[in-house]
Parts: structure tokens; C-alpha cells; sequence
């Protein structure tokens, strides 16, 4: 069997699909119309077993891959390939840590108490695992949980900046912009579009 599936992934049909999901940290939107499809291919999914249920995700990664050019990116999600395979690691506990606080205020020091280092130590290691600082990562977790904010149309702009932990309008439109190359107004009015 394993022979088989080595070389399933290494047929060329197979092999662009895979490298398309293997990149795949994003999050994305489309039109109503295909995330009611997707939608229904996720409830069949649930419903069935054994080699089905194979051939339905099968069928949901091929409509997924089909209509690839058709979805826009909402944000690139790049702090989740840091994210550590082991689950007891400093770095580990530090994205955990981030991504259950992002929506309050944290401080440096705060952050290094999690990881058990001064806050000079903290920020060198940080760097040196991520190539940003600690704060530019937990800005772009931020404006990732705002992106998917905007994406369900409930809330203001305001209402975001807040939900997310900035606490300064002014300073969620700057990093807002900076992060998805878009301001909010901008990237909420590329959602209506199909």
C-alpha cells in the first residue's frame, strides 16, 4: 500500500494539487455560491465512512483545487508556518499563549515570562526563530483574526480594531494596510466583490 500511495502524490495530476495545499497557509474567500458547494461537500463528508468518506475529500480538495483562481486571499496567515511541530517546546508555548491573548493588551515582559527568559533574551530568540520581531508577529495574528472578522460583516471597523487588542483606530488602519497591503475600507469592499 505504501508504494501505491507514493507514487498516487507523485503523478502529475496528483503533484499540483499537492504542492497547491502543501502552500496552502492562507485563508481565503469566494463567492456565496461556491462555499455553498463546498459546504454541502463537508456536510457529505460528515455522513459517510470507510473509502466514501476518502472519495468525498477527495472530491472536496479537487473542487478546491478547480476553483483556485477564483478564491481571494484575506490573509496570508505566513506566522503559521512557525508554528512548531512538537508541542513542548519554548516556541510553542509562546503561540499558544499568543494566539488564546492576542485580543488583550500583552507586554514584552509578560510574553518572556511564558517563555521563561529576560525580555533581552526573549526578543533575540524570538528573532532569531521567526525573522520578526514579537511584536510585528502578534500584529499580523491581529489583523488575521480581523480579516475574518470583516469576512462576517457583524461588526465596525472600530469594533474590530478593538476585538482584536489594538486599542488606537489610527494604529489598526497602519497596520492594517501595512499587513495586507489594503485598508480595512478597501479590503472590506474586495469581500463584496464574487
Amino acid at each position: 500500500m505504501k508504494a501505491w500511495e507514493q507514487e498516487f502524490w507523485k503523478s502529475n495530476d496528483t503533484l499540483a494539487v499537492a504542492q497547491f495545499f502543501h502552500q496552502c497557509y492562507q485563508a481565503y474567500q469566494c463567492h456565496v455560491s461556491l462555499a455553498r458547494q463546498l459546504a454541502c461537500r463537508l456536510k457529505r463528508i460528515g455522513r459517510v465512512t470507510g473509502f466514501k468518506r476518502t472519495l468525498e475529500i477527495l472530491g472536496l480538495l479537487d473542487m478546491i483545487y478547480e476553483h483556485r483562481e477564483k478564491m481571494h486571499m484575506l490573509s496570508d496567515g505566513g506566522w503559521l508556518k512557525i508554528i512548531p511541530e512538537t508541542e513542548d517546546t519554548r516556541m510553542s508555548r509562546i503561540i499558544r499563549f499568543t494566539l488564546e491573548a492576542y485580543h488583550r493588551p500583552i507586554s514584552l515582559q509578560e510574553v518572556a515570562r511564558v517563555a521563561n527568559l529576560s525580555v533581552e533574551a526573549f526578543c533575540r530568540y524570538f528573532k532569531t526563530h521567526t525573522r520578526k520581531t514579537y511584536i510585528s508577529f502578534l500584529n499580523e495574528v491581529r489583523i488575521h483574526h480581523a480579516c475574518r472578522l470583516l469576512a462576517e460583516k457583524e461588526f465596525t471597523f472600530s469594533e474590530i480594531a478593538y476585538q482584536v487588542g489594538f486599542s488606537n483606530l489610527s494604529y489598526f488602519n497602519r497596520i492594517f494596510k501595512r499587513v495586507t497591503h489594503k485598508t480595512p475600507g478597501e479590503y472590506a469592499l474586495m469581500l463584496e466583490k464574487p
